[in-house]
């Protein structure tokens, strides 16, 4: 038999053969499940990547060439928890690390016991660990694209807020929540807050007294500073001798709130709409001074059947 020479285009280079299923009109009706299912389903997947990252903040800052000896430094503490892992530091543009890393361990659950480990560990007086995992990320809100600086409050003067420290004769002050006639455009009974001065062997002078000045109930802070009224869309400080109100703070619907003990926060608590709805800011603390919500937390998993926290106060 002879072998005929194979036909060649016309640049002289050998024709390569076509593999199209097209010009046989096949079609295929396996899936790539039913071909390579044992194949996908090793792939990883991002949400499982994240679980298995952690985000560690607190870390020095130093220069890239003292990295090497950072890692060395740090590198140990985080192979306590497991020698398998695999660490990252951003360098700004003026070479120094952004005060930050990010960890990737084998396993989610690994990954978990990082986060506990780390979180708050004091590596030195002034370096304290903060550790979340990267899954979390996706649980902060993207910052309002339309956000603008908050323009400065005209500064309202309620003079000496202690005011009723310097009483020459010590008296002390109480509130009552009652209910009484305001006229015939109010109905039979409407609610009225009074404060008064308690003078011992006297009938109580009153202070002030406000028509609805609460919504529900109002509290004392733990030194008598403030009053507290609670309303719809939030709660009222009030200050002073006259009880001029100080500050406002949005938190719709609160059921509970409560004050640190030297009155530099206020924390509220509102119920969600449901038992499984996850509200992040649920709880949140205020500074007290500056009207300024400082942090915000869901408490979804501490809620109970009644769709209620299981203890009061919460911070403490």
């Amino acid at each position: 038999m002879v072998a005929a020479d194979p036909v060649l285009p016309d640049d002289g280079a050998p024709e390569e053969p076509s593999f199209s299923d097209s010009e046989y009109n096949y079609v295929e009706t396996a899936t790539d499940e039913e071909l390579v299912g044992d194949i996908l389903r090793r792939k990883p997947s991002i949400s499982e990547y994240d679980r298995c990252c952690v985000i560690v903040c607190g870390i020095p800052v130093v220069q890239e060439e003292r990295l090497p000896k950072l890692k060395m430094v740090v590198g140990k503490i985080f192979a306590r928890i497991h020698t398998n892992f695999n660490e990252f530091y951003p360098i700004d543009e003026n070479g120094l690390t952004k005060g930050y890393c990010f960890l990737e361990y084998p396993s989610s659950e690994i990954a978990d016991s990082a986060t506990a480990i780390l979180n708050g560990y004091v590596l030195d007086k002034n370096h304290t660990f903060t550790a979340n995992l990267f899954s979390d990320m996706n649980k902060f809100e993207k910052p309002d694209e339309n956000w603008k600086p908050p323009e400065p409050r005209p500064y309202h003067n309620i003079n000496n807020m202690w005011s009723w420290l310097q009483n020459e004769k010590c008296y002390d002050q109480f509130a009552v929540h009652y209910e009484r006639d305001a006229g015939p455009k109010f109905g039979p009974l409407s609610p009225f807050v009074s404060v008064y001065e308690y003078r011992k062997g006297q009938d109580p002078v009153q202070v002030t007294e406000r028509h609805y000045w609460t919504e529900t109930i109002f509290k004392w802070s733990p030194s008598g500073t403030f009053l507290v009224s609670i309303h719809r869309m939030g709660v009222a400080l009030w200050a002073g001798a006259k009880f001029d109100r100080f500050a406002r703070f949005a938190h719709e619907n609160v059921v509970m709130l409560d004050f640190s003990p030297c009155e530099r926060f206020l924390v509220t608590y509102a119920l969600p709409e449901n038992r499984w709805s996850e509200d992040p800011n649920a709880l949140r603390i205020f500074d007290t001074m500056t009207g300024e919500m400082r942090r915000g937390f869901s408490l979804l998993s501490h809620q109970v059947s009644t769709n209620a926290l299981p203890c009061w106060p919460y911070f403490q």
